[in-house]
């Protein structure tokens, strides 16, 4: 576990439209965590974190809306595919350190 204030990696945010069918974005390897808000009010947001590319499920980890989680990952990990359950909601993901 990775104790401490969330500690993002400048410059390195991303806001995502997700959709229906599932994308993938690159946010680069070293961190050891990721920060994921839900910009959307309304729908969830599926996610699942890879190396390379691959495909997101409504059976992955959902974001609910308006929610902020922040997740461990492997730092050689530098995919984040996503997948909306409804809609066409934002998702906003910062690599970064610790906040656990």
């Amino acid at each position: 576990m990775i104790y401490g204030p969330f500690l993002p990696l400048p410059g390195a945010g991303q806001t995502i439209a997700t959709s229906g069918t599932s994308g993938t974005t690159t946010i680069g390897q070293g961190s050891k965590c990721l920060r994921l808000m839900n910009l959307d009010t309304t729908n969830a947001i599926h996610v699942r974190v890879s190396r390379g590319a691959s495909t997101a499920t409504t059976a992955d980890l959902m974001v609910r809306p308006g929610q902020t989680i922040i997740i461990q990952k492997d730092q050689d990990l530098d995919t984040v595919a996503h997948i909306a359950a409804a809609g066409t909601p934002n998702l906003r993901v910062e690599p970064g350190e610790a906040g656990i």
